[in-house]
């Protein structure tokens, strides 16, 4: 019985840690924002030929990928017991911020911004070709 009343009021009286879960989650969030204000103003010096274009593509879907881990360290931060659980609060709204951005970004690029340039599959038009070959009949 005294073993019990021990191990409670040591648990009551020690200090909680913070989540190395919430903590990985923030550190993933800031070292995303930190990379994508870094590719934005990097892409405005960068040509955006045939080069350019996929590379600022590739680098923005590499920190949307780090975003949805940060969102999976978030929740296991959360999911934890006996641990603070403020910086996988802070993480969760963090990545969930860049990510609804980054959705709301690329809605507004595709839909709205250029209405007339996006166009159905089927009302594309395949150029013809120079020398078809002649099928015997």
């Amino acid at each position: 019985m005294n073993k019990q009343t021990n191990t409670t009021d040591r648990q009551e009286t020690e200090e909680l840690k913070h989540s190395g879960f919430g903590i990985t989650s923030v550190w993933l969030s800031f070292i995303s924002i930190l990379l994508i204000a870094a590719i934005l103003i990097a892409a405005k010096s960068l040509p955006l030929t045939a080069k350019g274009f996929p590379m600022v593509v590739l680098a923005l879907g590499f920190c949307l990928v780090l975003q949805f881990f940060s969102l999976g360290f978030a929740i296991s931060g959360l999911m934890q017991t006996n641990r603070f659980k403020l910086f996988a609060k802070a993480g969760l709204v963090m990545s969930l911020l860049i990510v609804t951005l980054f959705i709301s970004v690329f809605i507004y690029a595709v839909f709205i911004a250029n209405p007339e340039k996006t166009a159905p599959i089927e009302n594309i038009s395949t150029p013809p070709l120079e020398n078809p070959k002649q099928t015997p009949n």
